[in-house]
């Protein structure tokens, strides 16, 4: 299935800009990293990030039920390719144990 092949995975969506959709217990990217302990080697990890427009509910769903843990950028909201980009970066941070802000 979606998702099932890895240790971890994370999905962001701008459901936490637009007030809910359904995934109100989004939490900030950098304590879920923190949390899930990215340094420990040999991890898959999975970050799903939403196309213009967002997922659809049920696409989310079916992410969520997967494992995904669901996670905001604060009050960033960025296009598609720069969410993944930033997502990707922050996690790349977190596994090698550098300094990041999210």
């Amino acid at each position: 299935g979606v998702g099932k092949s890895f240790d971890h995975t994370i999905l962001y969506g701008s459901y936490d800009q637009r007030g809910g959709g359904a995934h109100s217990e989004a939490q900030p990217l950098k304590p879920v990293l923190d949390a899930l302990n990215p340094q420990t080697p040999g991890q898959q990890w999975g970050w799903w990030c939403g196309p213009e427009g967002d997922f659809t509910k049920d696409e989310m769903q079916t992410i969520l039920d997967c494992g995904a843990v669901p996670v905001t950028l604060g009050p960033l909201i960025l296009r598609a390719e720069t969410a993944a980009i930033y997502g990707l970066a922050n996690l790349g941070c977190a596994r090698n144990n550098t300094a990041f802000q999210a």
